[in-house]
């Protein structure tokens, strides 16, 4: 059994290692398990597995860079750890925008127009919503300037996005639409001359773009918002 000293050292050990509290409270759990495993099968004293443990992490605490987009450089078990979040969120923002997409072809060609308006504004609506939700959960979930994993990664997300908006604009991603992107896919679909396949598909690509971000963005602050929780009850305890 790890005792209330040992936890400290090995505590003291991962917060020299600049890991964010939010991965510190897990790294700290399979340490402590890795520890006592090496005590009990080896007869060995905590010291002794305990650098036997800090030897089988060096790869993961080797510092590297942080992102394409940052000089700054982070344990290597922090940028893979935003990776797979980053990747988690992705799909699963994706599916939602296709979802969503899908759903809005379907509506605009067996509704009535008025329906179809109707139901589109209310999605609009709900991501208004969403949109209100994330800037309060980023104003009220601060504490005390403390930066965690989460709140690193959010940070450096946004500029990556705002980047790739700058990118989008110098390539003329998104044609300028002579009307909002509802009327355009609805007459596009139904049969309309009105407008060309190519305000279709740049009505389309910032539909997606537009909904793809904001869901990415929301996912992204509630990740945020319970690591601010694990960290609360890391002060707490």
């Amino acid at each position: 059994m790890i005792s209330s000293t040992e936890q400290t050292q090995i505590r003291d050990y991962l917060i020299y290692k600049k890991l964010p509290i939010d991965i510190l409270l897990e790294v700290q759990d399979h340490f402590e398990n890795q520890i006592e495993s090496l005590e009990r099968e080896n007869n060995i004293s905590f010291q002794e597995a305990f650098l036997l443990s800090k030897m089988s992490w060096e790869k993961d605490f080797k510092l590297v860079r942080k992102s394409l987009f940052s000089f700054n450089r982070v344990p290597r078990i922090v940028k893979e750890t935003q990776k797979e979040v980053t990747s988690k969120l992705i799909i699963k923002s994706s599916i939602i925008t296709f979802a969503l997409l899908f759903f809005q072809l379907i509506t605009a060609r067996f509704m009535a127009h008025e329906y179809y308006l109707l139901i589109n504004v209310l999605i609009y609506l709900m991501a208004g919503l969403l949109i209100l939700e994330m800037t309060l959960v980023y104003i009220f979930s601060k504490i005390d300037k403390k930066r965690t994993r989460a709140e690193q990664y959010f940070n450096n997300q946004l500029l990556q996005i705002f980047i790739f908006y700058i990118i989008l604009g110098i390539f003329g991603a998104f044609t300028k639409l002579p009307t909002n992107s509802f009327k355009v896919i609805y007459d596009f679909v139904n049969g309309v001359n009105q407008f060309s396949a190519d305000y279709f598909f740049a009505a389309v690509v910032s539909m997606l773009f537009t909904r793809g971000v904001t869901f990415y963005l929301f996912f992204m602050l509630n990740d945020r918002a319970k690591s601010i929780k694990k960290i609360k009850k890391f002060q707490i305890a």
